[in-house]
C-alpha cells in the first residue's frame, strides 16, 4: 500500500493534463497513508490512554474504505465489461457501489462504539466479555 501511494504523485509529468499537484486521487493516496500511520500510531503507542483502542479502529475501518473507494473507481474505469453495462463513469452504478460502501463504513465503527461503550477499559476486545481481575 505505502509505495503505491507514495508513487502516485509522482506519476504524472509536468505539463501532464490534469496536473499532479490538483489531482485527487493522490491527495486523497497521502491522506490514505496518514489515516494508516495514525492507525498504527493509536495500536503501538496505546493513547490517548482511554480512547486508543477506538481511534484505532476508526482510522483503520477509513483507511480501508479509501483504499475499497479507490478499487470501486478502478474497476468501473478498467473493466470494459462494466464501464459498457453502467453506462460510462461517472454511472448511478457506481454512485450506488459507493453508497452501500459508506454505508458499511458508517456502521462498523458505530457498532464497534456501542458494543464497547460503558467501560472501554474493563472489556477484552474482541470477545465482549468482561476482564476478571485476579485481586
Amino acid at each position: 500500500m505505502l509505495p503505491g501511494n507514495n508513487s502516485a504523485g509522482l506519476r504524472h509529468q509536468p505539463g501532464d493534463l490534469p496536473p499532479a499537484p490538483v489531482f485527487l486521487p493522490h491527495w486523497l493516496a497521502i491522506a490514505t497513508i496518514i489515516l494508516a500511520a495514525l492507525a498504527y500510531g493509536f495500536a503501538h503507542f496505546r493513547k490517548p490512554r482511554r480512547f486508543w483502542l477506538r481511534g484505532h479502529i476508526i482510522s483503520t475501518v477509513l483507511t480501508y474504505y479509501m483504499l475499497i473507494a479507490g478499487g470501486v473507481n478502478e474497476v468501473f474505469l478498467r473493466v470494459t465489461v462494466l464501464r459498457r453495462l453502467s453506462g460510462g463513469f461517472p454511472s448511478p452504478a457506481n454512485g450506488m457501489t459507493h453508497f452501500a460502501l459508506i454505508g458499511l463504513t458508517l456502521v462498523v465503527p458505530v457498532w464497534f462504539n456501542i458494543k464497547y461503550s460503558g467501560n472501554p477499559g474493563r472489556r477484552v476486545a474482541g470477545h465482549g466479555r468482561p476482564v476478571q481481575d485476579s485481586a
